[in-house]
């Protein structure tokens, strides 16, 4: 079973994501989310997956509307839920340059990266290169098609 921490979880990509997770549950188990500030569709996910040990939320003022789980939020919530959750395989569907530091960051744990961020390449790609040489870890390419979703978790 891989356990996945998915960042980005509310977007098109994170709930795609999801849903291949929901329709393969003998394969994969999510065991954290994040996201900017739909609160709203964060519980949803939390309430349908008993597995989720964390969650991150970037927007302060709506981090104590989510419960079940131990929530981390604003600008180091991603990096706190990599930090404190044990999980396989990091998807980062986070929009922008603010998935760099977390596709780094769990490279340095020595977890692999399902990548569907293209701006931490753009803007960290000498960086990310050196961390996976380093950690011996991989970068799986990922975009909103659920076959290449499910293709990239099967890793």
């Amino acid at each position: 079973m891989k356990r996945i921490l998915l960042l980005g979880a509310t977007g098109s990509i994170g709930l795609q994501t999801v849903d291949v997770i929901e329709q393969h549950p003998d394969q994969f188990c999510l065991v954290g989310i994040a996201a900017g500030h739909q609160v709203d569709v964060m519980q949803k996910i939390i309430d349908k997956h008993p597995t989720i040990q964390v969650a991150g939320i970037s927007d302060v003022s709506k981090a104590k509307k989510l419960s079940g789980v131990t929530v981390y939020s604003g600008n180091e919530a991603m990096v706190q839920c990599i930090e404190n959750c044990e999980y396989d395989l990091l998807v980062n569907a986070v929009v922008g340059f603010r998935g760099l530091k977390p596709t780094l960051t769990s490279l340095k744990k020595g977890i692999d990266v399902a990548l569907a961020n293209k701006e931490s390449l753009v803007a960290g790609g000498v960086l990310v290169r050196q961390a996976l040489q380093e950690t011996n870890t991989k970068l799986y390419p990922i975009d909103s098609e659920h076959s290449a979703i499910f293709q990239s978790l099967q890793g």
